[in-house]
């Protein structure tokens, strides 16, 4: 990666710097085979540092690197919530599949299926 060059940008247009001290700096943190043209084509994957040096406030992948390095030795646990599985209603809203989920916890009572438009009713 050493022989990738810094490069920099007017922050300014893209709002990530103020008008009178826009320079905004690239900085290769990443390199990828390109998938979609292949050979010896490369994906770089840069972030961005203030004209004095310090991360830019939208590069959010040097708190990530931070946050990683610092869990490295951590095992993950992955896992689907059944919260988030939705899909429409006739209206276009999203609606649980299962119904009327809750907040998580032992301090929220089952609501009330009729004050959520949910409950059968018979007329």
């Amino acid at each position: 990666m050493s022989e990738l060059k810094e490069w920099n940008f007017d922050g300014s247009s893209t709002g990530q710097a103020e008008g009178h001290n826009s320079d905004v700096f690239l900085r290769p943190a990443a390199i990828f085979p390109d998938p979609f043209r292949g050979g010896d084509n490369i994906l770089v994957m840069a972030e961005t540092y203030n004209n004095d040096g310090t991360p830019n406030k939208f590069n959010h992948r040097y708190e990530c690197a931070k946050t990683m390095e610092a869990a490295k030795g951590e095992e993950p646990w992955v896992s689907r919530s059944i919260r988030s599985i939705f899909n429409l209603n006739s209206f276009g809203t999203p609606r649980a599949r299962l119904g009327y989920l809750r907040p998580n916890g032992p301090n929220n009572p089952e609501p009330n299926p009729a004050a959520h438009g949910t409950a059968s009713s018979s007329s």
